[in-house]
């Protein structure tokens, strides 16, 4: 079976025109065009959650196909979504698709990754999901930014001393009821989020000075970093 089912040339503005659960479909049919195990730069400008919806939409209307999920679990790794590669190759089985991974080799590296990345994922959207609770209410918000202020001085030094890195990046951090950090989560490891990390180790220790009283505790505070915004305050 041919997985080309859309002509290389159409775009995905085609699926916002079409619209309803036929436009989401015709997205992930799109998005089947453009993905492959090689690098796919024109992939990666799709909208990843559509691309979910419009395979939700597929099967719905369709039923299961391995073709249709082979195609999904390709595109969640390139996606680098653990979570849901990790599932969508639990329902493949064995059941690979020479013409979409070419090699077996590469499905069961893929596999393998999905399935040692995914706890941890889903760990960090756990403690994520947190986070962004206590930050929507108001004395969430006053609370981050009086974390941000006490933090201010550390995070200038960190980006001052890492040279051109200028990532932008966050952290989720978890503090215990008397202001101690207790735990960081690093989706990403730049320079600047190395040092900062050093420094956030400093308020563990026991004649170390505290972060205000939490509201609650354990309480999970998102902390976002733009290196530039300190660039700026430094001169």
């Amino acid at each position: 079976m041919d997985r080309r089912v859309t002509p290389n040339n159409l775009p995905p503005e085609s699926a916002d025109r079409t619209g309803g659960d036929a436009g989401d479909i015709l997205y992930f049919q799109i998005a089947s065009e453009l993905v492959c195990t090689c690098d796919d730069p024109q992939f990666r400008h799709l909208s990843w959650p559509r691309v979910q919806k419009g395979y939700v939409a597929l099967e719905k209307q369709s039923g299961q196909s391995f073709l249709n999920l082979n195609l999904l679990a390709l595109m969640a790794v390139k996606a680098e979504d653990a979570e849901v590669a990790d599932g969508t190759f639990k329902r493949i089985g064995d059941n690979w698709h020479e013409q979409t991974w070419r090699k077996e080799s590469y499905f069961n590296r893929c596999k393998k990754w999905a399935s040692e990345i995914a706890p941890f994922a889903t760990r960090l959207r756990t403690f994520r999901q947190e986070a962004e609770a206590n930050m929507a209410t108001a004395e969430g918000v006053q609370y981050r930014k009086d974390f941000e202020q006490k933090l201010a001085g550390s995070i200038q030094h960190c980006v001052q001393s890492a040279g051109g890195d200028r990532k932008k990046f966050e952290l989720l951090i978890e503090l215990t009821k008397d202001g101690a950090v207790r735990h960081v989560e690093m989706p990403i490891q730049t320079t600047v989020v190395g040092c900062l990390f050093t420094e956030l180790l400093k308020f563990q220790q026991p004649d170390a000075v505290r972060f205000a009283t939490p509201p609650h505790a354990p309480y999970w505070v998102i902390l976002e970093v733009d290196p530039a915004t300190f660039d700026v305050a430094a001169k």
